[in-house]
Order: C-alpha cells, then sequence, then structure tokens
C-alpha cells in the first residue's frame, strides 16, 4: 500500500508540475457537397446573418473515392447542443482558483495535516506557481495551485487507479464493462451531475457551460469482479487486503468533464492528440469520482473564462477543408491505403499572449492509414489532422511532431 501511495504522489506531482493548458473549442456551419455518384444527406440546417444570408448544411457524412491509397468516408460530428446561427469571436485566459476554498472543502475536517510546497512550475499561460501538497492520517491527499487541484481519499484513488482501467491501449483496459448509462443505488444520474456542478460552482469555478463528456457507474459488484480478475492475472494483492477496501460508499460516478461555448466542446490539450475518434472525452479537464458520500476524487489539470468578443467568424464550406486534405495527401507517394474516417468540430484555444487564448474554430480530422506489420499481415495506424475551419488549411502547429 506504501509502495502503491508513493506511486500516485510521484505521478500527481510529476503531472501537474508539467500541466499545460490547451483546450479546443470549434464551431462551423458548412455546405456538405454532393456524393460523388450519390446523394447529399444533410443532417441540420442554419442560416447565416449578414449581407447575402446563404444557407448551409451540416452533412452526416462526406464520401468521395480519390484513388486506391485516398479514401474519404467521413463521418461528420457536430454536437447536437450546437443551435445557433453565428459563431461568435471569443477569448479564453486561465482562472485563478480560490485556494482557500478547495483547501477547506477538501481538507477542512481534517486533523493532524502534513504539508509541503514545490516550486519552479509554469501554466501554459506562462505564468509561474506553487504547488502545495497537503496529506492527512486518514489518506486525504491534496496538490493545489492558483490553476490545478488534485484530491483523493485513499480507497477511491485505490479504485480508480487499479481496478477502472480507461487505456483501451492497455490489456487490462475493463472500461467497457462499466455502464455508462445505468443509475447507481444511492443517486439517479442526473441527481449527481446536479450535485456536482452546485460544488464545484461554490468553490468558485463557472459550471454554466461544463460539459459531462462520459459518465461511468462504477457499481460495487462491477469492481469487485475486475479487482479480483486483475488480481489473478498479476497475482499482486491478498485476499485480506482486497476484502478490507471494500463498503457499501465504495460505487459512484466517474466523471470526465469539459467546457463548451454556443454548443461546441473546447479541445482541453495543448496539441491535438491521437486517440480513437471515440475516445475524445479522454482530454476532459476535469473528472471527478462522486460517491454517496459527496466528491472524493477530483482532479482538475485547467479551467478558462471565456470572454466573447465583437463580431463572428466567416468559416470555409466543409468541401474546401476535405479539399485540402485531398491536395496534401493526393500529392504524395504513398502505397499504404489512408481513409479519412471522421471530422470533429470544435474550438482550439490559440495563445496569443500570456494567459491570452483566442478560441479559433477548427475541424478535427481522423485519419486511418494501413500498414503491413512484420509477419506480413496489417494493422492500422490512426493519426488527427487538426484543420483551421476558418481557412480550410492545416494547421501543423498543433499537431504532436
Amino acid at each position: 500500500m506504501n509502495q502503491y501511495k508513493k506511486a500516485a504522489k510521484f505521478l500527481v506531482l510529476f503531472l501537474l508540475c508539467g500541466a499545460v493548458i490547451a483546450f479546443l473549442y470549434s464551431r462551423m456551419h458548412v455546405e456538405y457537397s454532393v456524393q460523388p455518384g450519390g446523394a447529399e444527406e444533410p443532417d441540420r440546417t442554419a442560416e447565416q446573418g449578414g449581407s447575402g444570408e446563404k444557407r448551409v448544411e451540416f452533412p452526416k457524412v462526406y464520401q468521395k473515392y480519390v484513388s486506391d491509397s485516398l479514401n474519404f468516408d467521413v463521418e461528420v460530428v457536430v454536437p447536437e447542443e450546437f443551435t445557433e446561427v453565428n459563431i461568435t469571436k471569443a477569448t479564453a485566459s486561465l482562472i485563478d482558483l480560490d485556494q482557500e476554498k478547495f483547501y477547506e472543502y477538501f481538507m477542512g475536517d481534517s486533523g493532524s495535516v502534513e504539508t509541503a510546497d514545490y516550486e519552479g512550475n509554469t501554466d501554459a499561460g506562462g505564468n509561474g506557481y506553487i504547488l502545495h501538497v497537503a496529506e492527512d492520517a486518514e489518506g486525504h491527499y491534496l496538490a493545489l495551485s492558483s490553476r490545478t487541484v488534485t484530491f483523493f481519499a485513499d480507497n477511491p484513488m485505490y479504485y480508480i487507479t487499479n481496478i477502472f482501467i480507461s487505456d483501451s491501449k492497455t490489456d487490462e483496459y475493463n472500461a467497457d464493462k462499466f455502464s455508462v448509462s445505468e443509475n447507481l443505488a444511492f443517486q439517479s444520474r442526473e441527481e449527481a451531475w446536479e450535485d456536482v456542478k452546485d460544488t464545484v460552482s461554490a468553490l468558485g469555478m463557472d459550471m454554466e457551460e461544463a460539459v459531462p463528456y462520459m459518465v461511468f457507474s462504477l457499481d460495487l459488484e462491477t469492481l469487485k469482479a475486475e479487482e479480483k480478475r486483475l488480481a489473478e492475472v498479476f497475482g499482486s494483492m491478498e485476499t485480506e487486503e482486497q476484502n478490507s477496501r471494500w463498503s457499501d460508499d465504495a460505487e459512484g460516478y466517474q466523471y470526465y468533464i469539459g467546457q463548451q461555448h454556443q454548443g461546441l466542446p473546447i479541445y482541453e490539450s495543448t496539441k491535438v492528440e491521437v486517440n480513437s475518434p471515440e475516445e475524445f472525452w479522454k482530454n476532459s479537464p476535469l473528472q471527478v469520482y462522486q460517491t454517496q458520500n459527496g466528491i472524493v476524487g477530483f482532479s482538475l489539470n485547467r479551467w478558462f473564462r471565456i470572454q466573447e468578443q465583437e463580431g463572428i467568424y466567416s468559416l470555409a464550406e466543409f468541401e474546401t477543408v476535405m479539399e485540402s486534405l485531398e491536395e496534401k495527401y493526393s500529392g504524395t507517394i504513398n502505397t499504404n491505403p489512408l481513409t479519412v474516417e471522421q471530422a470533429r468540430l470544435c474550438k482550439f484555444p490559440v495563445q496569443t499572449g500570456k494567459n491570452e487564448f483566442e478560441l479559433t474554430p477548427i475541424w478535427i480530422c481522423t485519419l486511418a492509414e494501413e500498414l503491413l506489420d512484420a509477419v506480413g499481415g496489417t494493422y492500422i495506424n490512426r493519426m488527427q489532422i487538426p484543420m483551421n475551419a476558418i481557412t480550410g488549411e492545416e494547421m501543423p502547429e498543433l499537431e504532436w511532431i
């Protein structure tokens, strides 16, 4: 147990000290092109105001065969919450957390508390900060700065870290065994979400446009079954130690929460990361574990204050964005079949100054490349390309190198 806690603390400090901010928010209304040999499939429509109003359409798919090495079979993802006619220009800045409120909420009832401070950290806005760490005898751990928060009680951290495995790239992955729709016995999902919003709002964070991108119901039965399975695989846990951890308040809701603006999500990383299209929620800046005892796990990497500005964005048509991708990849020598699978509309905070960001509408385009393995088989390698929704051009400055 001591070894686990030391490892957990090291990981928390490593992540927090290196935390940088980013986020994606994009927004776009586009006109769908006719599929070669097919018909348009509009999802919904909106109007663009100003002189010469233009009727625009959001397609469900965009399909185009270019060659044996390049094909477009694109799922176009525009959130249902997006109902605005125009995309308003907006800027953002990282909020300053009320550290006293967070300390009082998470550690206020603790008795003896050990504390330590760590200097020399810099956030994504270019500001230095001190990381304050506190731990009590009951296993409550808090790492707090003006930008970031990590809190966990001993057992909930154990459940989330050692039993609930959300990384689909590992053999231990089991998030698909937990429901994303069922209610737990102590509280419905809707009631729990309202409690989370109320609590976090009381701590000084604006939750008006917060969105739970993914919510897992970590029920007691599945948690126990997965612990047993993983213990048999690794042989790393005694039965007595397992049984001592469980109580009726173990189960809870694991939230992955992000921000949106005008119904479009803000991308929550400093660069566009290579995740599967279905796992965009993993970049969520706020993770919360809510049980019948309230919030017992809390991880915040960044949160933005959004300021709307004068003017609206004039966006490129969707076909223009796809043509930019076609021009890039059809002009290269590529013998491996490449398919554009998805385009997701978001906003990305492009940094323009110290703690100053412009929420730029972008399309996150997922490409799948079919490669040969060492034994003559094939496998799929995916990459995600950010495309500026205003110009229709690629944004290599946002890509991981």
